[in-house]
């Protein structure tokens, strides 16, 4: 559900447990995360109320809750979000963009915003597209950057 800032505190304090997806209609990244919260909000609705808020649009709370990356998904449990509970990027999400579903999934019944993960688990033997570089495990494309050549050096002094 498009949400606007004057809904926000409505939306995100009236539901036990609430999804806030930050999005910008323009960006890729933001698109694929609609695109599996859309499936996801259709099999959880029941538990979770999931909801979308134009970052651009919504300035205050983009400032508020400290919104530096897009997509951010924000948790609320009982209208409260601790710093720790969001998503920002693809972060903790394995393939980097080709994440599915059901990864989604097992990361929100990891921040317990889900009963159970309900999309079947996908065999698929990760591909690596040699134009965008090595996938790092654990969420090395947060910021849309890859790193190159295995060179998994946080430094960026080319020694």
């Amino acid at each position: 559900k498009l949400i606007q800032e004057t809904e926000f505190l409505k939306e995100v304090t009236t539901t036990k447990k609430v999804i806030c997806h930050f999005f910008h209609k323009d960006f890729e990244r933001c698109k694929i995360m609609d695109k599996h919260l859309q499936l996801i909000c259709k099999e959880h609705q029941d538990f979770v109320k999931i909801v979308k808020i134009d970052a651009e649009k919504a300035p205050f709370f983009v400032k508020k809750l400290v919104i530096r990356i897009l997509p951010t998904i924000v948790f609320f449990n009982d209208g409260i979000s601790e710093p720790h509970q969001r998503l920002m990027g693809f972060d903790g999400l394995p393939n980097g963009d080709e994440f599915s579903t059901r990864d989604l999934e097992e990361l929100l019944l990891g921040f317990e915003m889900i009963k159970e993960a309900k999309f079947p688990e996908e065999n698929v033997e990760e591909v690596v597209d040699a134009t965008k570089g090595n996938r790092i495990k654990g969420g090395g494309n947060v910021y849309g950057f890859n790193r190159h050549n295995g060179d998994y050096d946080s430094s960026d002094d080319d020694v």
